[in-house]
């Protein structure tokens, strides 16, 4: 299992209250179509942290392997849908994702 977490801060010019509503409504809707995709979580902060947190959004997706997660990243969906999607509300070149290799709780 190929699992990821993703952070990304707000774009420059975007209000909180806006790219949250867009993150969980419609970017949701559309990552959800992802080739491959077998999980996906968006974990969101309360809404009077959102001013004091350097990232706008924290989710993470599984993908069955590497492989597939490669794939998904590289589908023209990815590229026509998501990444477009994500640079309205994301100031993607100061983004941070990792694979996750241990989750303790």
């Amino acid at each position: 299992m190929q699992h990821r977490i993703f952070l990304a801060p707000l774009r420059p010019g975007v209000s909180w209250a806006v790219a949250q509503a867009h993150w969980r409504t419609n970017h949701e809707a559309i990552m959800l179509d992802i080739p491959g995709l077998v999980g996906y979580v968006q974990d969101r902060p309360r809404e009077d942290w959102w001013i004091h947190l350097p990232y706008l959004a924290c989710s993470e997706t599984w993908f069955a392997d590497r492989d597939a997660e490669r794939a998904a990243y590289a589908s023209d969906w990815y590229t026509q849908q998501i990444a477009i999607d994500e640079a309205r509300m994301f100031g993607r070149d100061e983004a941070w994702n990792s694979p996750v290799v241990n989750v303790e709780t």
